[in-house]
Order: structure tokens, then C-alpha cells, then sequence
């Protein structure tokens, strides 16, 4: 009976040596499971900052094209206006010229002695 015991107790120590080895497997492959998932974390937080500057980018571009727009109508407009006041400049001038040869052509009789 006491060597029944004894080999009770062997049985039971090796018992619980095996479970002690596995509760440290288990702890090791816990901790690897806790790095990795850290390192996920860290690497969906990276990726969340890179989709937030994107976005700042593509907003800024759209607001940059928004501007760009705006001043190629200014520049139109502008355009427009000079080709307007060109037309009226070379009009005037035409009229300029005319009523210069007018003026020539009814001083042309009298000459200065």
C-alpha cells in the first residue's frame, strides 16, 4: 500500500510536471500571441495615420484645384476684357486716323508763305 501510495505521488509529481511544462508552452505561445497581435495594432495604427494624410492630401488638392479653377476664370474674364478694350483702342484709333486724314485733307489747299 505504501509503494501504491508512493507511485501515487510519482505518478501525480510527473503529472504535474507535464502540466506545469504545458502551462509554460501555453504562457510562451500566449506572449508570442500578445507580440504579434501588439505588432498588429501598431501596424493598423500606421496604416490609419497614412489614410488620414491622404485624405488631408486630397483635400488640400481639391481645394488647390478649387483655386486653380477660380483663377483660370479670372484669367478668361480678364482676357476678355483686354480683347474688349483692344477692340475699342484699335476702333478709336481707326477713327483717329480718319478724322486725322480729314483734317489733312481740308488744310491741304492753304499753304504757309
Amino acid at each position: 500500500m505504501v509503494e501504491a501510495l508512493v507511485g501515487s505521488g510519482k505518478s501525480a509529481l510527473k503529472s504535474m510536471d507535464q502540466c506545469t511544462g504545458m502551462a509554460t508552452q501555453t504562457s510562451n505561445v500566449v506572449s508570442e500571441n500578445v507580440t504579434m497581435m501588439q505588432g498588429m495594432f501598431d501596424a493598423i495604427e500606421q496604416l490609419a495615420q497614412t489614410i488620414e494624410r491622404v485624405a488631408t492630401a486630397s483635400e488640400e488638392q481639391s481645394q488647390v484645384s478649387e483655386e486653380i479653377n477660380k483663377n483660370i476664370q479670372n484669367v478668361g474674364e480678364r482676357s476678355e476684357r483686354i480683347l474688349d478694350l483692344v477692340n475699342k483702342t484699335d476702333e478709336g484709333s481707326g477713327q483717329a486716323k480718319q478724322r486725322f486724314e480729314n483734317v489733312l485733307k481740308e488744310i491741304s489747299p492753304y499753304k504757309l508763305s
